[in-house]
């Protein structure tokens, strides 16, 4: 096929290449998560409706804007109607999960000239199923073709390759996770409008279901750590992984382990209404200073209450925002959340200390932080975190 062109587009003026660079990190996020989502669901599920309709609103206005869609992935990142889309740290990471994921399958892009429908969309969900044919043409699936969409395929790559295994999705999930609190908070900072919900709501049942599948290599995922600029990302995943599995322990159902690790992902977004300088300082906080990281958690629950609707799973949110960082008297997902955020918090360096082992956080559990955890949960929780030592 002939393919559109790759590049800069120099004739559109500011406010159109501005508008376009919106448009293509959205289309790369919404089209992440339909891949990713069809790794567990076939195309029915009502997973895909929210990445679908941002899908299908963002190549509309590409349509209507510039008469076709093009969005390409290559070695030198992503490109959306001939403009190069540019990234920074974080969206760079999902750029590169959705080049993987593309090209496994020997796919470099999608394009058309006529904006498709949901319908559409969703076939194209279908396409990165198990249930998905065993062969690719331009047009999808040669039993039943797209009607607007074209596939860009890399030339001698038409099978639909193997289901990725275990261990790769499950450090995809957990890289996914980092990225989306990474990119909420500089999305916050930005004061620009945050991901939708529903994309880190897609992140968190893909752990749940690992976390069902391989309890132990589960679990030590939260021996990843990471300072400085990175620690938030790494530590709301690795508090989303103790929580899930923690709770998993408990007897929690699926729903309630799904919440705790939303929870865990939201706990800590209020940071980015304090000053980079202050997060990463090095010598002891002034009173001030750590009035102001106290006051973090009403920032995050703000945050979180700011979305369109209020509805109950914000308000869970927001209040594990607060209650994580609160003492035993908080509700038992606050309790757990607290208690998993502590211990990951000492056993990672931070700026004004090192890092504690894994027994003196226990230790620190049960005596100097025990003003505000739940004692008898604190000694399940060390049944749980056992395998970390």
């Amino acid at each position: 096929m002939t393919q559109l062109g790759h590049g800069l587009d120099a004739t559109a003026n500011h406010a159109t290449r501005d508008r376009r660079q919106e448009l293509g990190l959205a289309a790369a996020l919404a089209l992440y998560s339909i891949v990713r989502n069809a790794r567990l669901h076939d195309e029915r599920n009502a997973v895909f409706d929210g990445p679908i309709a941002q899908l299908e609103n963002v190549l509309a206005e590409l349509v209507a804007t510039d008469g076709f869609v093009d969005l390409q992935l290559g070695d030198d990142g992503a490109s959306v109607n001939r403009q190069q889309v540019r990234v920074d740290a974080t969206s760079a990471a999902v750029v590169a999960l959705l080049k993987a994921e593309l090209f496994a399958r020997g796919i470099h892009g999608i394009a058309a000239r006529v904006a498709p429908d949901a319908a559409e969309l969703r076939a194209l969900a279908r396409v990165f199923t198990a249930a998905g044919p065993k062969s690719l043409g331009e047009r999808g699936d040669p039993a039943q073709p797209f009607s607007a969409l074209t596939l860009l395929l890399q030339r001698g790559r038409t099978e639909a390759p193997h289901a990725r295994g275990y261990d790769t999705r499950l450090v995809d999930s957990y890289a996914h996770a980092v990225w989306f609190v990474d990119r909420t908070i500089a999305q916050l900072r930005a004061g620009a409008q945050s991901i939708p919900a529903w994309a880190g709501s897609r992140v968190v049942q893909d752990l749940v279901e690992l976390q069902r599948e391989a309890p132990l290599r589960f679990l030590q995922l939260a021996r990843t750590k990471a300072g400085g600029a990175a620690y938030w990302g790494y530590h709301a995943a690795n508090v989303a992984v103790l929580a899930i599995s923690f709770g998993a322990r408990l007897g929690m159902q699926k729903r309630r382990r799904h919440d705790l690790g939303m929870g865990a992902l939201f706990h800590d977004i209020g940071v980015a209404a304090l000053p980079v300088a202050l997060l990463q300082k090095e010598v002891p906080l002034t009173d001030d200073e750590i009035a102001a990281l106290r006051s973090a958690p009403i920032f995050g629950a703000r945050a979180i209450l700011r979305q369109r609707e209020v509805h109950a799973a914000a308000l869970e949110r927001g209040l594990a925002a607060i209650e994580c960082h609160g003492d035993a008297g908080a509700r038992a997902p606050g309790r757990i959340l607290a208690i998993c955020e502590a211990y990951d918090a000492l056993t990672t360096t931070r700026p004004q200390r090192r890092s504690f082992s894994h027994f003196d956080a226990l230790r620190m559990l049960r005596t100097e932080l025990a003003g505000r955890l739940d004692a008898r949960l604190v000694e399940l929780f060390a049944q749980v975190a056992e395998p970390l030592a």
